[in-house]
């Protein structure tokens, strides 16, 4: 009895071990692309960040004084939909206000499911036909964090221009 537990035991360990691991190579640094420091109030730089929003074509899924979140959707080809996901959460700092930003950006392909009918003849067994239809449908295939600094950079700069900047955070 033991050893069984022990065999399963390890066996779990092992199959944990062969699991997805990216947060692995988290880091938590202490220099952020997600974040910048302004020179304004928290409520001054989340209007910035909305007005950067709002100028790009974001449609705005939430509007608070220390919160935003904007969606826009992209079609790169076809086949492909692509949606970014914007939040920017302002927070009190005593010489002004820093900004967090994450993106997420989520992609979906097109699918096509083509329709049948089933049909069941007794001792024959039973047959699929194609009716020769189709439906198509977005089907998210994947969605991850932005982590391209250079873009952060981008976002932080337009934000600039309606909120100064106050220092850099690295």
């Amino acid at each position: 009895m033991r050893r069984r537990f022990w065999v399963a035991l390890t066996l779990i360990q092992l199959l944990a071990a062969c699991s997805s691991t990216a947060y692995r190579n988290e880091t938590f640094a202490e220099a952020s692309p997600y974040e910048a420091r302004f020179a304004t109030t928290p409520p001054a730089t989340c209007e910035a960040a909305r007005r950067v929003l709002l100028s790009q074509g974001y449609s705005l899924v939430a509007a608070a004084a220390d919160e935003i979140r904007g969606s826009k959707a992209f079609q790169p080809d076809e086949d492909e939909h692509v949606v970014l996901d914007i939040t920017v959460i302002c927070v009190s700092l005593p010489d002004g206000a820093i900004a967090y930003v994450n993106a997420v950006q989520t992609e979906y392909a097109l699918k096509e499911k083509s329709d049948s009918a089933d049909l069941s003849i007794s001792r024959l067994g039973s047959i699929s036909l194609p009716l020769g239809g189709s439906k198509d449908s977005l089907v998210k295939v994947g969605a991850m964090t932005v982590e391209d600094p250079t873009f952060y950079q981008r976002f932080f700069a337009a934000v600039s221009r309606h909120a100064p900047r106050l220092r850099p955070t690295r």
